[in-house]
């Protein structure tokens, strides 16, 4: 399996007010990408208050050919454009989850 993780960081104006609202409006888009067939799980959490990051997201695929399917599939899409204007900046990172974990 690979785990297909995003660091996301909200805008300066989001930032200094309360995160809550718009993490859960996130946390319920996130959801929805659970019904792609490609994705075996997909969630966020909440990073601690003062780094450059607001929040972790990840994505459970079988294998790395599956990122790009997952990615074009509409449902993506449209979470994107949902979150696409309370964010600024992203990195983002894929690990292959080992048979013993």
């Amino acid at each position: 399996m690979v785990q297909h993780f995003l660091l996301w960081r909200f805008t300066d104006e989001i930032r200094a007010g309360d995160t809550a609202p718009y993490l859960e409006q996130i946390a319920d888009s996130v959801a929805t990408l659970s019904q792609i067939p490609q994705v075996l799980s997909a969630g966020i959490r909440p990073l601690l208050p003062g780094g450059e990051w607001d929040f972790l997201f990840c994505v459970t695929v079988q294998d790395i050919t599956q990122i790009p399917v997952y990615q074009n599939h509409p449902l993506h899409q449209a979470h994107q454009k949902r979150c696409q204007d309370w964010l600024v900046k992203r990195t983002a990172f894929d690990v292959q989850v080992l048979d013993n974990e």
